[in-house]
């Protein structure tokens, strides 16, 4: 593929994982179920309650979602070492992870779901958990998740109560050396949202064994939080 087709194809993709382009001028504005409004677009910009800037979906169950994560371009490698993982990487307009640090000082307290967004051979599915935290880096940002609900398997549970891997960290385990992307990895997984973007190979692409197995790649997929 030439570079101009493919900076092409990557623009497509873009604004079709977006639904909108990004509206920056939104960024004082809380993301937040109760000051969501009709008017706003599908995804914004906007400012955390810890005052950082994060990208809001403020249509989907009533909005309100603090995105932690989407593939849904291809263009950011997900092999990364634990710092990445630790403080985010990518950009709104494509693919990103927001970071483990700021993903564990929002749900540290108060209560949190977590809702992740998956699109498969052109149809729409998601799994929501009721109850999601994650730890302290001390604790190797260890995964909660709990009361599980949504149109596909409860593939996430299988992570629950692992700690986060990077092939670089005291954390990792023969399962991150091998798959390389940051995940919390148990002997190995059930879902791995973080894999190598259209990979071929058994369970090394972005999956979730209920709904794409292990040989297939999600369209794309997203995760995101919102304050219960």
């Amino acid at each position: 593929m030439s570079a101009s087709l493919l900076a092409a194809v990557l623009a497509v993709n873009i604004l079709l994982c977006s639904g909108d382009n990004l509206y920056e001028h939104h960024k004082q504005k809380k993301c937040e179920k109760s000051s969501m409004s009709e008017d706003l677009p599908e995804r914004a910009v906007m400012t955390s309650i810890l005052g950082y800037a994060i990208l809001c979906d403020t249509k989907t169950d009533g909005g309100g979602w603090i995105l932690i994560m989407r593939r849904c371009v291809g263009e950011v490698n997900f092999a990364r070492p634990w710092s990445d993982y630790r403080d985010g990487f990518g950009t709104y307009e494509g693919d990103f992870w927001q970071g483990l640090e700021q993903i564990h000082q929002l749900t540290y307290n108060g209560g949190w779901e977590l809702r992740v967004d998956m699109k498969f051979e052109g149809r729409d599915y998601y799994a929501n958990y009721k109850s999601f935290k994650i730890d302290s880096e001390d604790n190797f940002y260890k995964l909660h998740v709990g009361d599980f609900s949504g149109n596909v398997g409860d593939d996430l549970s299988y992570q629950n109560g692992m700690n986060f891997s990077t092939t670089d960290s005291s954390s990792a385990t023969s399962c991150t050396m091998f798959y390389r992307g940051g995940w919390w990895y148990n002997y190995c997984h059930h879902t791995y949202l973080t894999g190598e973007w259209g990979s071929k190979s058994w369970a090394e692409g972005i999956h979730w064994d209920s709904l794409s197995t292990s040989d297939k790649n999600l369209d794309s997929a997203e995760m995101k939080i919102r304050s219960l």
